[in-house]
């Protein structure tokens, strides 16, 4: 029995992991993948890939998303026919001990609904139920009503541009606010999206006031919100169904086929606003956390 830890995976690891994963979703008829990147992780240092392999062959892999700098979120598959073998736990642990050096205390663990298998293992390690999310998927090949009713777009006052490096401090503090962040946090993650290849940030504005941000992650044709919000005092006046809907057409424009995102199951305004837009359920995630403190 082998085990690799490491926070990138090379061309290898990748290939042998969504072999993995793709048996699991065939047999057990789910549909979550695994994001293969450390990208969007608030830690970079942070070891997020645990492999384990036996006769050379992987059997069981776990991956760790850190969205904030104090949350944690596993995910985790193990060949059907090696299941119940302790290789979940095996792995779980050291995730454990990965998260314990950087103070991350808040763990969850992913889970879909339908997954027997996964919620056996949780059960079994006293993980508690807190939220669902919501992976919401918009076909940019089909048309929507939605959208069609915006003819009124280009005499709009909502303007996007790329988020500017030099407005950073400002857009920071404002973001904080939108997302119940704080400012260091919210100043790391944009300059990591400006940074990257992969990523890219929009800012929204309202007669050159900046009233919004929508972050995303793109591969191939497909386009990834991980952080669209609206300044407080412009919510619920239909900025932000307007300003949806002009990203939406901006990237149809520029070759993308899909739109996804994660939606909590708490955020109802949000919820309501992309099923308005086009977006529908994909598939739902359940979240239980590992350790209350």
């Amino acid at each position: 029995m082998d085990v690799i830890k490491c926070n990138k995976l090379d061309e290898k690891y990748q290939s042998d992991v969504r072999e993995l994963v793709q048996e699991c979703l065939r047999v057990d008829g789910l549909e979550r993948t695994l994001y293969l990147s450390n990208e969007n992780n608030y830690t970079y240092e942070l070891d997020c890939f645990f492999l384990l392999y036996f006769n050379n062959k992987l059997v069981s892999v776990l991956t760790i998303d850190q969205p904030t700098e104090k949350e944690a979120e596993i995910s985790a598959y193990t060949l059907p026919q090696e299941r119940h073998k302790g290789y979940f736990k095996l792995l779980l642990n050291l995730a454990k001990e990965e998260l314990e050096q950087y103070q991350i205390n808040d763990i969850y663990i992913v889970n879909e609904p339908s997954s027997k298998d996964g919620l056996q293992s949780i059960n079994h390690i006293g993980a508690i139920y807190r939220k669902s999310e919501y992976l919401l998927c918009l076909d940019l090949n089909l048309e929507n009503e939605s959208r069609q009713n915006y003819k009124f777009i280009e005499n709009s006052s909502i303007q996007t541009k790329n988020t500017n490096e030099s407005d950073l401090n400002k857009i920071a503090k404002i973001c904080a606010n939108i997302f119940h962040t704080t400012i260091d946090e919210e100043y790391d993650l944009l300059n990591y999206v400006i940074e990257s290849k992969d990523c890219f940030s929009i800012s929204i504005y309202n007669h050159n006031e900046f009233i919004g941000i929508c972050n995303m992650n793109v591969q191939d044709n497909n386009a990834f919100i991980f952080g669209f919000g609206i300044v407080p005092k412009y919510q619920g006046k239909g900025y932000g169904k307007l300003a949806l809907t002009i990203i939406i057409n901006e990237l149809k424009e520029k070759g993308f086929k899909y739109i996804t995102l994660h939606v909590g199951s708490d955020n109802k305004k949000a919820f309501s606003l992309y099923i308005k837009s086009g977006f529908q359920i994909k598939t739902q995630y359940d979240y239980y956390i590992l350790d209350e403190r």
